[in-house]
């Protein structure tokens, strides 16, 4: 092997690395506090922070998350899990698992930034807040 081919191999190795990597500050518990999210085109848009018993809980950690989220009263229950990777304020899961069977296998892209120990999530659909909970 040549030296060339060498250094071909480790710089695609390190690329698909890096594609893979997650962000340890994201890392933990969240909980969300406000989300809109519009589900169809031109749908309405819906405020779940005006839904009180509404509870969604996010955690990561190795490069994986998984999401809980039930509103009692409507009867709703939704969960999906998978890994995530991070690229600059970029943040996608890649759904193993998911309540609606159409998903596994898809992604879903977010732009993203934490301020203090809230982390803010956008897409062209979905603004959500999510708050670290602290751990004991």
């Amino acid at each position: 092997m040549s030296v060339k081919q060498l250094v071909l191999i480790l710089f695609s190795a390190t690329l698909a690395l890096k594609s893979y990597a997650h962000d340890a500050s994201l890392e933990g518990v969240w909980q969300l506090v406000s989300a809109q999210h519009q589900y169809e085109d031109n749908g309405p848009i819906i405020n779940l922070q005006t839904v009180p018993t509404f509870k969604s809980f996010k955690i990561l950690k190795d490069g994986y998350y998984s999401i809980l989220t039930q509103n009692p009263n409507k009867a709703i229950f939704g969960a999906h899990m998978g890994t995530y990777t991070v690229e600059n304020n970029n943040y996608i899961e890649h759904f193993i698992v998911h309540h609606q069977t159409g998903e596994i296998g898809k992604s879903a892209a977010f732009t993203f930034k934490i301020e203090q120990d809230k982390w803010y999530i956008y897409s062209e659909k979905i603004v959500e807040v999510w708050q670290r909970v602290e751990t004991k």
